[in-house]
């Protein structure tokens, strides 16, 4: 799609085109894409829609490829005739300066629910996730980065369609080059439940608004594979 773009603006006649066509790559969710559309701010005549098309890409590549677009992003959020684009650019920067303190690669499983029991009590009910390592359990991965300004904000109402009174579960994988202790810091709405390896290490039934950071607790992590477990 990108040759194809490429060569049809080296064809277009008029910058009404090009613009036309700077509008479509911007749909276009890949590193590709964005370098394309950022080629073009040298242009005069095309350098507003060329910022527009890359942030729009950014905002769909950050979590995966902030590094290799930071600079272009830094160049747009500088730029004093930017405006809101400058502004969009000058978020995401300071979100891929963020990103590297948080986990961001997530399954979620869920939502589970028992006729009658509130979120306290749905918080000590074993449901598949917590039983024989979850082998029984259906995950799919939960996008991280929706809120820009929360790149490490994970939505489960949005991820399993909302509602109340239910539990869901999160799982990932991290490494470590040693053995060594490590500071996991986690936030929640409402009570949030940890496991290491599949042994408990943290639980808070609590009823509460999201803050990030709200909890803290010392793991011990082991060399290689780790599994994290949260409910």
């Amino acid at each position: 799609k990108i040759m194809r773009y490429q060569a049809a603006m080296k064809l277009a006649g008029q910058a009404a085109e090009q613009k036309k066509i700077l509008a479509a790559v911007a749909k276009i969710p890949a590193l590709a894409a964005f370098q394309m559309a950022a080629g073009y701010r040298a242009n005069s005549v095309l350098k507003e829609e060329a910022a527009i098309a890359a942030c729009t890409i950014a905002k769909n590549i950050y979590m995966k490829q902030g590094q290799e677009i930071k600079k272009v992003l830094s160049e747009i959020a500088a730029d004093p005739t930017g405006g809101m684009i400058a502004d969009q650019a000058r978020e995401m920067v300071h979100a891929i300066d963020t990103l590297q303190d948080y986990i961001l690669d997530w399954e979620v499983s869920g939502p589970y629910v028992q006729d009658g029991k509130g979120c306290r009590e749905l918080f000590d009910i074993p449901f598949a996730p917590e039983i024989e390592g979850g082998e029984k359990a259906e995950w799919k991965i939960i996008p991280a980065g929706t809120d820009v300004t929360q790149p490490w904000y994970l939505d489960l109402l949005g991820a399993l369609n909302g509602g109340e009174q239910r539990a869901a579960y999160l799982r990932t994988t991290l490494h470590a080059d040693a053995d060594g202790p490590a500071v996991l810091l986690a936030g929640s709405d409402d009570g949030i439940k940890i496991w290491l390896n599949g042994t408990p290490v943290f639980a808070n039934n609590t009823m509460r608004p999201f803050t990030k950071d709200q909890d803290q607790v010392e793991v011990k992590l082991v060399k290689g594979e780790n599994r994290l477990l949260l409910k």
